[in-house]
């Protein structure tokens, strides 16, 4: 006979491994450190590209040459821009479109920029200074260090093109002002490209990449992105070895940009005549990108292609510190790689 003997056996619940507990920790932890990541990296990028807009320095009209007010929409059609237009002393040769750094404003020199205009009208040249997005006095609400300003860029040159009554235009970047301006050279396509290749929002204008007949560069880097990771390094472990190379991606995704802009591989498919110039001792961007970027433009183009290289302490200060040499050096490129050209 079997004997009952009331007791009934009850399976535990089972346990998890020590080692896989450990592990759900461990990946818990990093989720939510990564999540905090992008969450700082895209407070970071938004706080860049909505910075207050520099105002214009007040000044004396007196010390400016002749100029009349500039106003047009950039290429959206509902974003206005502001600036001035700088008509040239004699029959103009060609009109300059100055393309300020980020951050800044027409005023790219402050108080010293009149000197500037001054050296380009005495030259033969128009001039026309203007505020990209978000700056001075033109509207918007994002600055994003070239990825979406080369729309105002070709704006700019379509209102040259209406106004200034010549023939071409030369673009003048300054800092994050060189991603604009080679970065618009690039959105148009060459003049023997058929109709149905022009994308829609470049169809209203009425020139293609020939119209450039030259290319101004202050302080030229490799890509956009260093101008961004310049301004995300604060001397901070998040800022110096993280954020700087986060934050150029969200800012790129803000602005609509797939991917990062190379300019070397946009001033290599110039065969048009290009100033270079940077200071070997700017540690905000330092100096190597711009040395790689002159260099590799050189190898492809040398007689095309004029390099002065200041010896200015600090970024974008060569007009203020060595303006005697800067204004020698760029006189030279107009009359021998423009002027006659």
């Amino acid at each position: 006979m079997k004997s009952n003997t009331g007791i009934i056996k009850i399976r535990g619940e089972r346990h998890l491994p020590r080692r896989i507990n450990k592990l759900a920790i461990v990946a818990s932890v990093l989720a939510f450190t990564m999540i905090i990541f992008i969450v700082l990296t895209f407070i970071q990028a938004d706080n860049l590209m909505r910075r207050e807009a520099e105002a214009l320095t007040s000044f004396t009209s007196n010390i400016m040459p002749d100029y009349r007010l500039a106003s047009f929409p950039s290429l959206d059609e509902q974003t206005n821009l502001s600036g001035w237009f700088f008509p040239a002393v004699g029959t103009p040769l060609s009109t300059i479109i100055l393309v300020h750094d980020n951050a800044g404003n027409r005023l790219q020199f402050d108080l010293d920029s009149p000197k500037l205009f001054e050296l380009l009208v005495n030259s033969g040249y128009n001039v026309l200074a203007f505020d990209l997005r978000n700056s001075g006095k033109s509207e918007g609400s994002l600055s994003t260090y070239g990825y979406g300003e080369w729309a105002d860029v070709l704006a700019a040159i379509q209102y040259a093109r209406q106004y200034a009554s010549t023939e071409d235009v030369i673009l003048y970047g300054f800092g994050s002002g060189v991603s604009a301006a080679l970065m618009a050279w690039q959105e148009l396509l060459p003049s023997d490209s058929k109709q149905e290749d022009i994308p829609s929002e470049l169809k209203r204008l009425t020139y293609d990449r020939d119209y450039i007949k030259a290319v101004i560069l202050d302080t030229p880097a490799v890509s956009p992105d260093e101008y961004i990771s310049a301004d995300c390094r604060d001397g901070s472990l998040l800022g110096d070895y993280l954020l700087q190379h986060t934050v150029p991606y969200a800012i790129r995704l803000s602005a609509g940009h797939s991917g990062s802009a190379n300019l070397i591989t946009i001033v290599s498919q110039m065969q048009i005549p290009v100033f270079i110039t940077w200071s070997e001792s700017n540690n905000f961007l330092g100096t190597k990108t711009s040395n790689t970027f002159s260099n590799e433009r050189i190898k492809l183009y040398p007689d095309l292609t004029h390099v002065y290289i200041s010896d200015a302490e600090g970024y974008l200060q060569s007009w203020f510190q060595d303006q005697e040499d800067y204004a020698t050096e760029l006189t030279y490129f107009l009359k021998r790689y423009v002027s006659k050209s």
